[in-house]
């Protein structure tokens, strides 16, 4: 089967973009190679060079290139202008990791209306999916599941709808945990539907808003704390929740488009208006140093946990009522 000239990737979900970008790879070019580069940042003139440059070997290299939505229209332009001929040793793909708006992808303007994108459009070299929804959410556990042999009893299906958020790659954490205690039974229910330890967003959003409030932290600390026990694997999932949702709140606070219903939506962009640009990168920031404490073994998980409600209660004390 011939690959792709070049391919557009659209989804806000990075771990179910990379998945995909694996897959389509193993299936079309088992043997390339992947580099990188992020179109938040000014592209280098390396990522130009590999259009033009040939290996010696022959081995094609796929050219990823992460939040394209963040290209400016000129350098859609230049790219349309290389993407006009196939060339063979380079695949370039295209990432667009923007929250969907409704039922329609968010296709950035520069790029619309160029010949690259109506050829990848005729060709079939787009895939596009809006993320993991609750229907989503179930297939994608029942795949995980079937690709290792495993069954999946209705009542750990359903206790892991209630609990997962819609987060591709906290969910693989979760589940790849959960196949070691299910080793030898091959078969997940109760039980082990008991061992997932990702909280609910409704959760970490109820702790940001007693954050923002000024109110102590020391009963979320015993609450989270009591959630991980000594399970080490629940703090990094925990922190990215947080991250998650101020990524969100971030959103709201700058006027982007957000998938939420409209009740939630309007409670969150309260927070993210009393929190404000200030206080959410002061939450960036401390996450960000809890979760390099613990990766480096420096701190463990109970002292990273602690250094951050300390972090967030002394940053947040001084920022109550300002505004951006």
């Amino acid at each position: 089967m011939s690959r792709p000239g070049f391919t557009f990737c659209i989804c806000p979900d990075p771990e179910l973009l990379l998945e995909h970008i694996r897959l389509d790879l193993d299936r079309h070019e088992p043997d390339c190679r992947m580099k990188t580069f992020w179109a938040d940042e000014e592209l280098p003139e390396a990522y130009w060079a590999h259009f033009h440059q040939r290996s010696l070997t022959g081995q094609t290299t796929a050219l990823l290139l992460r939040r394209s939505e963040k290209l400016a229209t000129p350098s859609w332009k230049s790219l349309s202008s290389l993407l006009n001929r196939h060339r063979r040793q380079v695949w370039p793909i295209f990432c667009i990791e923007t929250e969907w708006s409704g039922n329609k992808p968010p296709i950035p303007a520069g790029l619309s209306r160029l010949k690259c994108w109506q050829l990848a459009k005729s060709k079939g070299w787009i895939w596009q999916t809006r993320g993991l929804d609750q229907a989503g959410l179930r297939r994608y556990i029942q795949e995980w599941a079937d690709k290792r042999g495993i069954r999946v009893r209705r009542d750990f299906m359903q206790r892991a709808l209630d609990a997962l958020p819609l987060d591709a790659a906290l969910v693989k954490g979760e589940l790849d945990k959960l196949e070691l205690w299910a080793w030898e039974s091959r078969e997940l229910g109760s039980q082990e539907a008991g061992l997932l330890s990702v909280e609910p967003e409704t959760d970490v959003f109820a702790f940001l808003r007693s954050m923002q409030r000024g109110e102590k932290l020391t009963v979320w600390k015993r609450i989270i704390q009591g959630q991980m026990g000594s399970d080490s694997a629940a703090f990094l999932p925990f922190l990215h929740l947080i991250l998650r949702e101020a990524r969100i709140l971030w959103q709201l606070l700058c006027g982007e488009e957000v998938r939420l219903p409209a009740s939630v939506k309007r409670e969150k962009l309260q927070l993210a208006r009393s929190m404000g640009l200030a206080g959410l990168s002061g939450l960036w920031s401390h996450v960000l140093e809890a979760e390099t404490g613990f990766k480096s073994g420096e701190w463990s998980q109970l002292q990273a946990l602690d250094m951050l409600v300390v972090n967030l209660e002394a940053a947040f004390s001084g920022q109550r009522g300002q505004r951006t």
